[in-house]
């Protein structure tokens, strides 16, 4: 799922080959930095709760963002690289796989804690994404 290069490609498109030094990081940006970091601290398990809110919302809910963004704010491929799997032959297959994993998880993790991330996970997505359009307005 390495996304780094699409990321990078998506920010070179929208925001040009200066991106790196005119698009701030925003505070809620830091805050899921931050809170990923968190997770991974200890024994790790926690990030299961990120791997299925990011991968799994990104393979699935992100697929109907992506047509969205392309209609209503015109964007093309270059600008939408983030929501593109090339390296994942077959999406659907993935997926299973993941939410098997995830599932035999369950036996060895504290499960309580890792959907307490998982609901943390999803409020630092919504802040983020608030904050972005936010950004996005304000320019």
């Amino acid at each position: 799922m390495y996304r780094c290069a699409a990321i990078e490609r998506d920010l070179l498109a929208l925001a040009g080959p200066d991106w790196s030094h005119s698009v701030a990081l925003l505070p809620s940006g830091r805050d899921y930095a931050t809170g990923v970091a968190q997770a991974a601290a200890d024994n790790g398990e926690r990030l299961i709760a990120h791997a299925y809110t990011r991968y799994l919302g990104d393979l699935s809910g992100g697929q109907i963002l992506k047509r969205l963004l392309e209609r209503s704010l015109g964007l093309g491929p270059d600008a939408l690289s983030f929501y593109e799997f090339p390296a994942i032959a077959d999406i659907a297959v993935f997926k299973s796989g993941l939410h098997a994993a995830i599932a035999a998880a369950t036996s060895v993790v504290d499960v309580v804690a890792v959907v307490e991330e998982a609901a943390m996970a999803f409020r630092l997505n919504i802040e983020l994404s608030r904050a972005i359009h936010l950004a996005g307005i304000a320019r």
